[in-house]
């Protein structure tokens, strides 16, 4: 290792000692150790680096137990090479030489990373009922919220994470391959790089609609935001392209084809506008509902398939009802402030 640069050398020991850590947390996955053993034959200064680091760890241990024997300790060192092939861990000596080991590590990474990289910066925004917010990032990614919308904004060197609680939310993604841009729901996630897309939350359903560029949808892996950065490498999903919709829940997944018209109707909520074109009753009351806290039924099951078509603003209720009842021949029955009934007239 004498013609490697320094900084050079500094990289691989730090290397060494998130892969020795990593080790010491417990059984690896075979993906784990496929990539570690990828990282030690990447030149003879790894291996050299990782072996010297491994010795060190256990000379360490040693030092630290009165009690250790000297067999003890090169038994283990062969034991350090079967740990990323077989998948064993050094949980049974950890606590002999970890907090030199930590200060040692913790020295190595220093050296090469200071000064030290700040921490994730994490927000969250939330949207009221019947409210559009626009939410500028650092990056100049937008991301306007849809009424009665929550998200939690964690960006990082390494990734930019969306957790989409509940609601809706359209996200105009500024470029950076180096930092994918990652929307993260309790059923599945979605990465893009540069690209506008929306997500919705509802009930456990969860809807993406691609209006510009591509995005890869990914299996439930990931719960929370943290734990994403970690993940620099997620499990590759089902590309979407720009016009295209999925809908997915814990049994079903379906991809289709949006015309753009259609596309842009869909999309209008951004200008506090929802349009219908021959929909459902049902889901022409399932979307208006979402802007007001006004609980609105159909208590006739024939008129749940009714189409309606017309174009309305957000949050205006009373006149989608009186749209209903002029114009569509329907009974509204309101019962005080927050209950309608919509029947056969």
């Amino acid at each position: 290792m004498s013609d490697t640069p320094s900084t050079e050398i500094d990289l691989i020991e730090s290397e060494a000692c998130a892969w020795l850590a990593q080790i010491d947390g417990g059984p690896m996955s075979d993906g784990d150790r496929r990539a570690l053993q990828e990282w030690i034959g990447r030149s003879p200064a790894h291996k050299q680096t990782f072996e010297q680091m491994a010795r060190r760890f256990l000379q360490l241990s040693v030092a630290f137990d009165e009690d250790a024997d000297q067999s003890a300790s090169q038994s283990s060192v062969s034991r350090v090479g079967a740990a990323f092939l077989g998948g064993w861990g050094m949980r049974s000596w950890r606590h002999l030489a970890m907090p030199a080991f930590a200060i040692l590590c913790l020295l190595a990474v220093a050296r090469l990373y200071l000064p030290v990289s700040p921490a994730p910066i994490s927000q969250s925004y939330y949207s009221d009922i019947g409210q559009q917010r626009v939410i500028d990032l650092a990056d100049g990614s937008v991301i306007t919220l849809n009424t009665r919308t929550r998200i939690d904004v964690v960006y990082s060197d390494q990734a930019r994470i969306i957790q989409l609680i509940y609601g809706e939310a359209l996200f105009d993604v500024a470029k950076d391959p180096d930092r994918p841009f990652r929307v993260l729901t309790q059923m599945g996630g979605v990465k893009a790089v540069g690209t506008v897309f929306s997500v919705r939350v509802r009930e456990g359903d969860i809807e993406v609609l691609v209006e510009e560029g591509t995005v890869e949808l990914t299996a439930h892996d990931i719960e929370k935001p943290s734990a994403a950065i970690a993940d620099a490498q997620p499990r590759p999903g089902i590309i979407l392209s720009s016009g295209r919709r999925a809908a997915f829940n814990k049994s079903e997944q379906v991809i289709s084809v949006v015309d753009p018209q259609q596309l842009q109707q869909r999309l209008l909520w951004r200008q506090g506008q929802l349009v219908f074109d021959a929909d459902p009753l049902a889901r022409v009351i399932d979307e208006i509902s979402r802007y007001t806290p006004i609980k609105i039924v159909i208590s006739d099951p024939q008129l749940l398939d009714m189409p309606i078509s017309g174009h309305f603003k957000a949050g205006e209720v009373e006149a989608l009802l009186d749209a209903l009842e002029q114009g569509f021949g329907l009974r509204i029955e309101k019962y005080g402030q927050r209950l309608v009934y919509v029947s056969q007239a």
